[in-house]
């Protein structure tokens, strides 16, 4: 869950124990205002290939604070229920992040009242060798 603040508390909720404390967006002294758990199968985005035939070995969940202008990706483990920071997406955002949303397997939507932004990933080596084709 997140906090004020830029953290986020790690509940083992059966158990009602905070598991750690998380100083996810340490920049802010805003709450975590966005928290959702990405569903993309994109090895760019998961860092390795998406297996059809076997349970994941984690969840990307992606935060945002009102007080930063990046957002931020993290690995939850499901076998250690641990959660691990993975990569940090500096944005232009000015006034902080409240939304993100993910549209597409590599797109990530991140907004606040007054601007959009929308975030593509890319393999600039696959892009290129489809252009390196297309020419030839």
């Amino acid at each position: 869950m997140g906090t004020e603040g830029g953290k986020i508390e790690h509940w083992q909720v059966d158990e009602q124990v905070c598991k750690k404390i998380y100083d996810a967006h340490p920049e802010s002294s805003e709450g975590i205002s966005s928290m959702l758990e990405l569903k993309t199968k994109s090895e760019l985005l998961r860092g390795e290939m998406w297996n059809e035939d076997a349970e994941p070995e984690f969840k990307l969940i992606a935060t945002a604070s009102r007080g930063a202008k990046e957002f931020r990706l993290w690995k939850l483990s499901i076998m250690y229920q641990t959660l691990h920071p993975y990569l940090k997406i500096e944005t232009t955002i000015v006034g902080g992040i409240q939304f993100l949303l993910e549209t597409q397997d590599t797109q990530i939507v991140a907004a606040n009242s007054k601007t959009i932004k929308f975030y593509d990933f890319i393999d600039k080596n696959d892009k290129e060798a489809k252009e390196k084709a297309r020419k030839a």
